[in-house]
């Protein structure tokens, strides 16, 4: 298992140095004059998505035919490598096009690349590791593919373009809080694919329907191992977040509303590990666990930069 995830981490980081070299090859004159709407990173983001959602749609179809399902995964794996590539793209551009470089990590846009390039390596790892190839992505592809989308969509309205940091970005912290959450975050989209399988499934054995989806356990223990993943780095972040906020603002906690809701996920994870581990609920308990504590990661994620204001307005649409 250690080997086959090495091998995949291997392939997408290799994929994301290409990418990278490429856009870095094909910009050679950008400069603080530079229109940063132009820049080639955010001509990507189009195609993409399409590739995102190719894979999605290969990999239901894979369920009736294999052969799609292997070619699902290899455009998955090109499209995290893609993914990553921009996400190591964006700040070496940023640092040419405006006054002062920074960590491509300040924006919604920003981070729904690097959480692509995240949650696409989880889903390529947890799919091989967990399942014969193939057998999660008709799961979890929906939600990168959606993912996918809402990045393009955030491009076309204008919310991709680089933009000088507030004060409260200019902190070393940065990057690790956001790289741990972010972790936490995809691995929370793990655990919601399989708990979305597992109701399913629970649903094809209870009427004896003949199911392509893993067995009921494997998908809880897909589940089970994403969240004992991403609880840990969640909680980091929100470790390192403390220090950041008083660093930037003078007090480690300020009720913010994405301090609220990140509490308010913790929380819930938190109480699914307990009861998981103290109990052993019944499976379907678990799954709806898995969905409700991602619902709250989602409105925490996007939610509160839409709909509420407070210190993390920076990473609102307006932003």
């Amino acid at each position: 298992m250690k080997r086959v995830t090495l091998l995949i981490l291997a392939q997408v980081a290799i994929l994301s140095i290409a990418t990278f070299a490429l856009l870095v090859l094909a910009q050679p004159n950008l400069s603080t004059t530079t229109n940063p709407a132009t820049l080639l990173s955010i001509a990507l983001t189009a195609p993409l998505a399409i590739l995102f959602v190719l894979s999605a749609a290969l990999a239901m179809l894979g369920m009736y035919w294999p052969k799609l399902s292997e070619l699902s995964w290899w455009l998955l794996l090109a499209a995290t490598g893609i993914s990553g590539g921009m996400a190591i793209a964006i700040p070496w551009e940023a640092a040419q096009v405006l006054s002062s470089g920074h960590w491509g990590m300040s924006n919604l846009y920003e981070v729904s690349v690097l959480t692509l390039a995240i949650t696409g390596t989880l889903a390529l790892v947890f799919d091989t590791t967990h399942t014969p190839n193939g057998k999660l992505l008709p799961l979890i592809s929906p939600i990168l593919a959606a993912a996918a989308l809402f990045m393009a969509w955030l491009a076309s309205i204008g919310a991709a373009t680089p933009q000088e940091l507030v004060p409260a970005l200019k902190n070393s912290i940065l990057p690790l809080h956001v790289l741990a959450n972010f972790i936490g975050y995809g691995c929370f989209a793990i655990g919601a694919a399989a708990g979305a399988g597992m109701l399913l499934r629970l649903r094809a054995d209870k009427t004896k329907t003949a199911s392509k989806l893993p067995s009921v356990p494997v998908l809880e223990k897909i589940g089970y191992n994403a969240i004992r993943i991403g609880f840990p780095m969640f909680s980091l972040a929100i470790l390192l977040g403390c220090i950041w906020a008083y660093q930037a603002w003078g007090g480690y906690w300020s009720w913010d509303p994405k301090e609220t809701w990140a509490l308010i996920v913790w929380l819930v994870y938190a109480a699914y590990l307990h009861t998981r581990l103290t109990r052993k609920p019944n499976p379907a308990v678990l799954a709806w666990w898995l969905l409700v504590g991602f619902a709250a990661t989602l409105f925490c994620y996007i939610g509160v930069n839409m709909f509420l204001s407070g210190l993390h307005s920076y990473g609102s649409l307006g932003a």
